[in-house]
């Protein structure tokens, strides 16, 4: 049999626990590790699908012991161009969506525009390119305009550097892991706006913009020709609530029907498209969320 001497034995102690520290520190160090925005908005762009989509959904809005369901249908070409009709108890929306404008008729037949608003969701979920989805939030404040310049690649393995971008941090949704774009809220006072990536699949989670209103975004599907797609979205807005339940999503070619209703001479002389809204204590609030969100 053979025995260690006590020096030797010493130094196999210290080498058993020097492997277990190194172990631990790996283990945190990965942990720890927040990929550069250019990767993860790289990922995130890529899940949102090629060529257009049919999207059907059940939007629930809720005040006090009022609730009004209003049922949309949803033509999407990319986040920048799409088409929405939403009827139901009493509201009754037709919006064009191009070239950074919205178009629509409003209760009164005028015609109207805008730009799209900040908070609009189905645009700010869909961007087909990193730098498309990055403006958005670099114009909330939540990244740096810096965020579009790529990364050198190195040239030598010595000028590899593992490093983290300044403007994220670790944060959690709903029990997942998430990257936390933005500055922390304070203590008191409005909460500042935020993005919160999930770590491991790259889906927006959650969304507080400028206004302080917040989405939560859950359930996610893998649908076809590459779109992950939540199922439900949670929108809190100024006291109020909206829930969106999808319905159905399908990838689809447009027809010539479709294709007019992407041309804003279709708007003129057609009562169909006129805008309305409930005669109730809903009718301002579901009016608000068609204003800021859709």
């Amino acid at each position: 049999m053979d025995f260690q001497t006590p020096e030797e034995a010493s130094l196999m102690f210290l080498l058993f626990i020097s492997m277990i520290l190194a172990a631990a520190f790996i283990a945190c160090s990965a942990e720890a590790y927040i990929p550069s925005s250019q990767f993860v908005f790289n990922r995130l762009a890529a899940q949102h699908g090629k060529g257009t989509y049919l999207i059907e959904d059940e939007v629930t809005v809720h005040e006090g012991t009022e609730t009004a369901v209003i049922h949309e249908n949803w033509v999407v070409v990319d986040g920048g161009e799409m088409r929405l009709q939403a009827q139901g108890d009493g509201t009754h929306v037709f919006r064009i969506m191009k070239k950074g404008r919205q178009y629509w008729v409003d209760d009164t037949g005028a015609e109207r525009s805008a730009e799209i608003p900040q908070g609009h969701v189905m645009r700010n979920i869909m961007m087909r390119t990193p730098n498309e989805e990055k403006r958005v939030f670099v114009n909330w404040g939540v990244l740096p305009p810096d965020v579009f310049r790529d990364k050198k690649l190195p040239k030598d393995v010595k000028d590899i550097k593992v490093e983290s971008d300044p403007f994220v941090r670790l944060g959690r949704v709903g029990g997942a892991v998430t990257l936390a774009y933005g500055k922390p809220s304070p203590n008191e006072g409005q909460p500042a706006p935020g993005l919160w990536i999930e770590q491991d699949q790259f889906n927006i989670r959650k969304m507080r913009g400028p206004d302080g209103a917040e989405v939560y975004l859950n359930d996610y599907g893998a649908y076809s020709k590459g779109l992950v797609f939540p199922k439900t979205q949670i929108i809190n807005f100024d006291n109020h609530m909206a829930t969106v339940r999808v319905l159905k999503v399908s990838s689809i070619v447009l027809s010539g029907e479709l294709k007019s209703q992407f041309d804003l001479n279709w708007l003129r002389g057609r009562p169909d498209t006129r805008s309305a809204w409930p005669q109730s204590t809903l009718g301002p609030v579901i009016q608000d969320f068609y204003r800021r969100f859709r």
